[in-house]
């Protein structure tokens, strides 16, 4: 599907994986900074939500701080393609790294804050926000599609009592299955203008 949909903006195979690669490399980056910026300002609180101590939650902040620190040293220092044994990587710029931090970062913080108001502000910004993180983080290693289930099981474990299912079901709702009829509409549309097109364009690729 997303062969199909890029592949009508011109792009070929090798840069459709890349745009993938950077938008998963975007999600990452934000996804950790922002468990860093949990963990360094709350350290108490996040710690005992992710089971650590405070010196604890304090090194682990730091480090995946660090993680965004790194990428922003090498986008800027490397030059041409960074080889890690066989694979090779072409780094963005310094800026358009900075930007993915930053985007990534405050996407994951909205997402906090729509769960925030939806538990009707039973538990900090901060402490929600850590739960979501370590919800997010358990959701992805279990590789359930969508972390159904596995999200709202490990907030309402975190949370406890401040985390009614009710709320869990309707953060679901509002993040996930309302913007789908969206998505759906878009594709058909996409669909309905470009289809020809992209067909075309897809017959006329090399295999």
């Amino acid at each position: 599907m997303r062969y199909r949909f890029y592949s009508r903006w011109g792009l070929d195979g090798e840069e459709i994986a890349k745009l993938i690669v950077f938008c998963g490399v975007t999600v990452g980056l934000g996804l950790i900074t922002l468990a860093g910026l949990c963990l360094i300002l709350l350290p108490g609180t996040a710690g005992r939500i992710a089971g650590l101590g405070t010196a604890a939650s304090l090194a682990l902040g730091l480090a995946c701080l660090a993680l965004g620190a790194t990428y922003l040293a090498l986008a800027a220092f490397v030059r041409g393609e960074l080889k890690v044994k066989s694979w090779r990587f072409a780094l963005p710029t310094v800026h358009l790294a900075g930007m993915q931090i930053v985007i990534g970062t405050l996407n994951f913080a909205c997402v906090g804050a729509c769960l925030h108001q939806l538990l009707g502000g039973k538990t900090g910004y901060m402490e929600t926000t850590a739960a979501y993180v370590v919800g997010n983080l358990t959701a992805l290693v279990s590789h359930v599609p969508g972390g159904l289930g596995v999200l709202e099981a490990t907030i309402a474990f975190l949370l406890g009592g401040a985390a009614p299912i009710g709320a869990l079901i309707a953060f679901r709702a509002v993040y996930f299955f309302i913007p789908l009829p969206l998505g759906l509409v878009s594709l058909l549309a996409s669909e309905a203008l470009l289809g020809s097109n992209g067909d075309a364009g897809l017959r006329d690729s090399p295999n």
